[in-house]
């Protein structure tokens, strides 16, 4: 037989989510299920785990569109892919 207790556990929750280029807290907005995401991991995965190296910048939704996609396009004269992510639900 099995018998069970309820237990609490402790998990990690974010309390902001502060945009490194306006400073706006992006846990407050109204961006619905957009994300941002600029990184690069640099290295390798081994058997042992992920020993890469990671750098990243966290940047909201209006940045990204406004300050960043326009930088980006300018600088390297190249123009960002738009699509539809059509993942099923």
């Amino acid at each position: 037989m099995k018998t069970y207790k309820e237990e609490t556990k402790k998990v990690k929750a974010i309390d902001k989510h502060i945009c490194d280029i306006c400073s706006v807290d992006m846990k407050d907005e109204e961006w619905g299920d957009s994300e941002t995401k600029i990184e690069l991991k640099k290295g390798n995965v081994l058997i042992e785990g992920d020993v890469r190296l990671r750098y990243s910048v966290d940047i909201c939704v209006d940045c990204f569109e406004g300050k960043i996609m326009p930088l980006i396009e300018e600088k390297f004269n190249v123009k960002f892919k738009e699509e539809w992510n059509d993942e099923a639900i």
